[in-house]
């Protein structure tokens, strides 16, 4: 912890900016980060049901083709 907070001090002389505003910034950074994780984890979740649907509707369309050869 002494290490994290020795760096914080001396990026916050480098970059000129408060303690409290780099960490929220970095709070933000993560919020973000975690925000698009679980954008890209939905998206790929919704194109597995996608598949799925898809896959049924190729069944149905074959059963009805099938049955109208009939």
């Amino acid at each position: 912890m002494k290490h994290s907070f020795e760096e914080l001090n001396r990026l916050s002389e480098r970059r000129k900016e408060t303690r409290s505003r780099l960490v929220e910034k970095a709070i933000r950074r993560w919020q973000w980060c975690r925000m698009e994780q679980e954008l890209i984890e939905g998206y790929q979740a919704m194109s597995k049901e996608d598949v799925e649907t898809a896959e049924g509707c190729l069944s149905v369309a074959h059963i009805v083709s099938v049955v109208a050869q009939w």
